[in-house]
């Protein structure tokens, strides 16, 4: 037994604690993701793991503080989240050199985020979201040249959105709503020519949006909404000729603030948002959403590219109007006695500048699907919920060339459909914009 290297009990609906006896074991990979285990993990069950590359303890009910890690250990990713565990981050997290993912999403979590995370030098992904973390963002993230997503929603944050992190070069998702941020948004977030996704909703984030976001021709989703911005949105957006990004703000006015933004796809006040479905696919040609009825037909074009989508494929074309993606057998399979879905499938074919195609698959009695890009299966693919009660999707394809790893509550708010072009940052072709597929409960 003490030669077992590779622990993989995943969605297995385990129950009670981890045995104390597995600290004996000489581990590279533990993976309980999504099971039903309870209790404080020991603190000296991982201490002497000095192999351990994947520690996967997300989706159970663990409680107590964060469980303690070898000092300089081969630890890669570290995934804690979606538990109930409490306290503060412990100080030997921030002693592993090659650290790559740390995710303590979703637990009782207190304390700062602490200044000493810069020290993990080769971090790309850190997700606190949905936590009590309080105090001000530290600074020193801002150095980690690695850095491709940072999430920290749904915390207690406080103070401004730090201008350094115009430094980041490979950031692509930035998510800090739902805290008690102020100040003004940085002009130098437009320096990220990288980054795709910006939330910064549900803050006290006064003034305007700068006008150095014209140069985020990356930006695909940008939510300001619940906030004091009152300008900036008609002059740096909605004036483009061609606008690629996804809009949300307080555009329907509020009791503190209103913006004006004839482009935006989400319009939002005290009562909540409304979606403009047209001007959504006018602005990016990029999204579809299917109405309850499966009958809606959405199709429009801007200059040669153009978004085409009925109710069981989607395609989107060039400038030179050649397909750069479709998707075809895009449909659900009924029980033909009681109408309810037994099953979903997608194909995606790349006919452009990607070559390759990705089938997803999930039986609606499993809490397990599949991603396959190329004729290879991602490492993992799982169904869950987010904390709106919405259906989202936790997806591993770090297996894969540039593979990324993606959380769609993390990326939407009220995530309910799988981002098809999975890989947003390698999917723009010139021209060429993304499709996104609709999977939510009750579209079927």
């Amino acid at each position: 037994m003490t030669a077992l290297t590779f622990l993989q009990l995943a969605s297995n609906k385990l129950t009670g604690s981890i045995p104390a006896s597995y600290s004996q074991l000489s581990l590279g990979v533990v993976n309980f993701y999504d099971n039903r285990l309870t209790g404080t993990i020991p603190q000296d069950m991982y201490f002497d793991q000095r192999d351990l590359a994947y520690l996967i303890l997300s989706q159970n009910q663990f409680s107590g503080p964060l469980p303690v890690i070898k000092r300089q250990s081969a630890l890669l990713y570290l995934y804690l989240d979606s538990n109930m565990f409490e306290g503060t981050i412990p100080q030997i997290y921030f002693e592993q050199d090659g650290l790559e993912l740390l995710s303590v999403s979703d637990n009782l979590l207190t304390g700062t985020i602490p200044e000493q995370l810069r020290a993990l030098t080769r971090l790309a992904y850190f997700y606190g979201s949905d936590n009590s973390f309080t105090g001000t963002i530290p600074l020193g993230v801002s150095t980690l040249r690695d850095m491709q997503e940072f999430l920290v929603d749904g915390n207690k944050l406080s103070g401004r959105i730090p201008s350094q992190f115009g430094q980041f070069e490979v950031l692509t998702t930035l998510s800090l709503a739902k805290n008690q941020l102020s100040g003004s948004i940085p002009s130098e977030l437009g320096n990220i020519d990288v980054l795709i996704t910006l939330n910064v909703s549900s803050n006290e984030i006064t003034g305007t949006i700068p006008s150095s976001f014209s140069m985020l021709t990356a930006l695909a989703v940008l939510d300001v909404s619940n906030t004091n911005i009152v300008d900036g949105l008609e002059q740096t957006y909605c004036a483009q000729a061609t606008l690629t990004t996804s809009i949300t703000a307080d555009c329907l006015g509020n009791s503190s603030s209103s913006v004006t933004c004839t482009c935006c796809s989400t319009c939002c006040n005290d009562n909540g948002c409304e979606v403009d479905l047209f001007s959504t696919c006018e602005a990016r040609s990029s999204e579809f959403e299917k109405a309850t009825d499966r009958g809606t037909t959405c199709e429009c074009q801007d200059q040669g590219a153009k978004m085409s989508c009925t109710d069981t494929a989607c395609e989107s074309c060039n400038l030179d109007n050649s397909i750069c993606v479709a998707s075809t057998d895009y449909g659900y399979t009924l029980d033909q006695v009681t109408g309810e879905t037994l099953s979903f499938r997608n194909v995606l074919q790349y006919t452009k500048g990607r070559n390759e195609t990705i089938v997803f698959t999930k039986y609606s009695n499993e809490s397990n699907c599949e991603l396959e890009v190329g004729g290879e299966k991602c490492i993992s693919c799982v169904v869950l919920y987010c904390a709106s009660s919405q259906q989202g999707f936790q997806i591993d394809c770090s297996n894969l060339p540039d593979g990324p790893i993606l959380h769609t509550c993390w990326n939407k708010e009220d995530a309910g459909y799988l981002e098809a072009f999975y890989l947003a940052d390698l999917a723009s072709v010139n021209g060429c914009p993304p499709v996104f597929v609709d999977l939510r409960a009750g579209n079927d």
